[in-house]
């Protein structure tokens, strides 16, 4: 991968910036100084740091989040807070976006990541279980002159 490509992907410096810092000497792969952005680098072996900085590269991010109420399972809305709202500054920057939908006043994990091929085989059809067994069990709970039905499920 070309370091401009790198320092791009990674939302450190747009390519023109890169091209920029590396002439001023702001940039380093494994500690020797690089002038020209058009050389490759190995992202998972090679240092690179930008002002001495070391700049981690991951290629996929996972984030699971527990969804507080009255917030939306959304990228970005203009009237609501979303749930990238609520990551720390760094993330909300790497193209993050949540995997499926909970409703606004709905709590619960949802997964939020930059890996469109899993959120893809994880939310398409093609891939759940066609068919799911359901069984019901009735319990009675009997107090202080009341009685309770509850039901427990599971899923086969």
């Amino acid at each position: 991968m070309r370091l401009d490509k790198f320092l791009s992907q990674t939302k450190t410096l747009s390519r023109s910036e890169a091209s920029k810092a590396a002439k001023n000497g702001l940039i380093t792969v494994n500690g020797s100084q690089v002038k020209d952005c058009s050389v490759h680098i190995v992202p998972e072996t090679d240092v690179i740091c930008f002002r001495g900085e070391e700049i981690v590269y991951r290629q996929f991010i996972w984030i699971m989040m527990n969804k507080p109420a009255g917030v939306l399972s959304a990228s970005n809305d203009k009237k609501a807070k979303t749930v990238i709202d609520l990551l720390p500054p760094p993330l909300c920057s790497m193209g993050l976006f949540p995997c499926g939908r909970l409703d606004k006043d709905t709590v619960g994990l949802l997964l939020i990541t930059n890996d469109g091929e899993l959120c893809h085989k994880l939310l398409t059809p093609k891939s759940t279980p066609k068919k799911h067994t359901v069984s019901f069990f009735q319990t009675r709970t009997i107090s202080e002159k009341k009685s309770k039905t509850e039901y427990q499920w599971t899923v086969k």
